[in-house]
């Protein structure tokens, strides 16, 4: 099997190494696992350590943050690897899906072509001193991370997605796209630390475009310190266990 992960960034210094590691061992019996990184202008030598993961790296540059450019680019950049992978899956540096080699076979076995995983976001301790997701174990049920991302290139003729990337429509090479909507996780590794998202919701919130800010598209990387401490603090307080 041959899977190609198509992943975004801006500044992950911290997760990419994360996100490559997790993958790797998921599909540690893939025949193959090509990593794509697209990065949006990082500041933080995101590209020099992808590049060292052995990552395929290519900038692209926008007037800021664009969530319309980034929904087009993970609607078409797979399309011209349909022949390449048997599996792709088009997400950002924080969505880490429990994919398998064995999980794949079988949903292709019985002619699934679409993967909708069930997601979470999950939450760190407010004052953690560690981004490690490995110790995040808490989540809180998310539906719109159920999130279109992990498919058959060779069975879609189109999955475009819609701004923030949380929907698609799909079309089918022949017939309707059979979609699998059980026996995956996304997990959004979102809440790290109290500190790290109001720092990462600051950043963000100056990288904002001004179509993002005509739209109200990432409106919550305005608020307040004490508006995301208690968006914070309630996210915890919902979060349980995610198995598996």
């Amino acid at each position: 099997m041959k899977v190609g992960i198509f992943v975004w960034t801006w500044n992950e210094s911290h997760m990419l190494p994360q996100f490559v590691a997790h993958y790797r061992r998921a599909l540690h019996d893939a025949q193959d696992v090509v990593f794509h990184v697209f990065d949006n202008q990082s500041t933080d030598g995101t590209r020099a350590i992808a590049r060292r993961l052995g990552c395929r790296v290519r900038l692209f540059v926008t007037d800021g943050l664009r969530d319309d450019v980034h929904a087009t680019m993970k609607s078409e950049v797979w399309k011209r690897y349909r022949r390449a992978y048997d599996w792709v899956l088009t997400c950002d540096c924080d969505e880490f899906v429990d994919v398998s080699v064995a999980k794949l076979a079988a949903a292709a076995a019985r002619g699934y072509a679409l993967i909708r995983p069930a997601g979470y976001n999950m939450v760190g301790r407010a004052m953690a001193r560690t981004l490690d997701v490995s110790t995040i174990t808490r989540g809180v049920r998310a539906r719109m991370y159920d999130k279109p991302i992990v498919f058959r290139p060779d069975c879609l003729l189109t999955n475009d997605f819609t701004p923030g990337a949380h929907s698609s429509t799909a079309t089918a090479v022949s017939g309707t796209v059979k979609t699998l909507r059980r026996g995956f996780k996304l997990r959004h590794y979102k809440y790290l630390n109290l500190d790290y998202v109001i720092r990462r919701y600051a950043d963000l919130q100056r990288r904002r475009s001004p179509l993002n800010l005509e739209r109200s598209w990432g409106f919550q990387y305005a608020w307040s310190p004490q508006q995301i401490s208690e968006d914070y603090a309630l996210a915890w307080k919902k979060a349980r266990a995610v198995p598996g």
